[in-house]
């Protein structure tokens, strides 16, 4: 059994089809992120718990999860949720704030 991989430029689409998130990670400084669970599952294992451990019901703005994200800013976990899709970080990211998510939700290939 060989399961095909999906190019980068598929990744990067699945990422710009908001229409079909169903999670938001909502950060401290009142914005949010949204993704798929899926995604979001398969780069850390903590969050994997968090989004389908004891998952509340979906909320009725059709998002299946909605994750408060006490002291997080969004910057840092958009640049978390982009390398999720792509493995790639941006230029701009703040580094530190990025291996503090990583080590935080346990996603040491990002550490890598």
């Amino acid at each position: 059994f060989q399961l095909a991989l999906m190019s980068l430029s598929k990744w990067k689409a699945l990422r710009s089809a908001t229409a079909t998130h169903d999670m938001r990670l909502v950060c401290d400084d009142g914005l949010h992120v949204t993704a798929h669970r899926c995604v979001i599952a398969l780069a850390s294992p903590v969050l994997s718990q968090l989004l389908y451990g004891n998952m509340p019901p979906p909320s009725s703005d059709g998002f299946a999860a909605n994750l408060q994200l006490p002291g997080k800013q969004s910057k840092a976990v958009q640049e978390f949720v982009a390398w999720c899709y792509t493995d790639q970080i941006a230029p701009s990211c703040d580094p530190v704030a990025l291996l503090h998510l990583s080590e935080e939700w346990d996603a040491p290939s990002l550490k890598a």
